[in-house]
């Protein structure tokens, strides 16, 4: 099976959506680090973190991953 997709540069917004598709991967794996970070923040916090930084944290990690599937967004499927 072979998928092509085809862009004309010198249109403006064929260029916008060539952009798009090339980071896709980057915007992936950033939001892919994001959620790292907040996990990390949370599982490995030192004894000196209060517990309402740690809840916020966490509440924020939720909330990125309510955003994500809002968008159908499966960082699992799309790096693999």
């Amino acid at each position: 099976m072979k998928g092509v997709l085809e862009f004309n540069l010198d249109d403006s917004i064929d260029e916008a959506s060539y952009i798009r598709c090339v980071k896709a991967k980057d915007m992936a794996l950033a939001l892919w680090d994001i959620d790292q970070l907040l996990r990390t923040k949370t599982k490995y916090a030192a004894d000196t973190v209060d517990e309402k930084t740690l809840e916020a944290l966490e509440q924020v990690r939720e909330e990125l991953r309510e955003i994500m599937s809002d968008y159908n967004i499966d960082l699992d499927e799309l790096l693999k």
